[in-house]
């Protein structure tokens, strides 16, 4: 092989492994969008006036905000929702006794145990605060296609990064559990040190501390975390 053979051939690597990378990492800023625009605040809350009062009527207006448990509530998974109210449904919630409504919170809202004394509290109609909430953030849920985690023309990447985030420990950030899958790609390519300088080719600068945390500081300077 000629030596102009060996570089149009380096030529035609680099350019296929600069491809692949490029889609992974458009693969990768697309699944944290749509998780983004999943996890949004809801713009509905047909129910919150409901909310409201029962808190005002308890006291309790001046320690929980409505629009917060609206924010935090909405971050649950779209079908995690649904599965909720129904179960609230079939199991009739309100007929509860207070034990019975904490474990009920404990197997289908594990994360939220700060607000478990809350929702169990059913004086002044309080059993309405969960099944509002929830059925406030499903029906919007349900409303916008933005909703959506998966579709028709996902890649493969996009779908496994996407699976990720749907199979995440409590403990796990959305951004972490993707950014596993999408570096673990990248492990399978190309090693570390020269996915870093890919990325950085590519424009990809504020990525690094995403997907390549460990090389950062031997490879490239000035590099800003994207929280930073």
């Amino acid at each position: 092989m000629t030596k102009w053979n060996i570089w149009n051939f380096l030529n035609l690597f680099h350019f296929v492994i600069r491809s692949v990378i490029t889609a992974f990492l458009k693969d990768y800023e697309a699944c944290l969008s749509r998780i983004r625009a999943c996890r949004a605040p809801i713009r509905h809350k047909a129910k919150q006036n409901d909310i409201e009062r029962i808190l005002y009527s308890r006291g309790q207006d001046e320690i929980f905000v409505s629009d917060t448990l609206y924010a935090v509530f909405s971050e649950l998974h779209p079908k995690r929702v649904s599965d909720t109210r129904r179960e609230i449904t079939e199991r009739q919630w309100h007929m509860m006794d207070k034990e019975e409504r904490l474990d009920f919170l404990a197997d289908f809202l594990p994360e939220y145990d700060q607000y478990y004394e809350l929702l169990s509290d059913f004086r002044f109609g309080g059993y309405r605060i969960l099944g509002d909430l929830i059925c406030d953030i499903d029906d919007e849920n349900n409303a916008e296609e933005r909703k959506k985690l998966f579709r028709k023309a996902d890649s493969e990447a996009f779908t496994e990064m996407m699976k990720a985030y749907l199979h995440k420990p409590f403990s796990q950030s959305y951004r972490e559990a993707v950014a596993k899958v999408c570096r673990s790609r990248l492990d399978k390519i190309v090693r570390p040190r020269l996915a870093v300088q890919y990325v950085v080719a590519i424009g990809k600068r504020n990525l690094l501390w995403d997907l390549l945390p460990d090389k950062v500081e031997r490879n490239v300077l000035g590099v800003k975390r994207h929280d930073q």
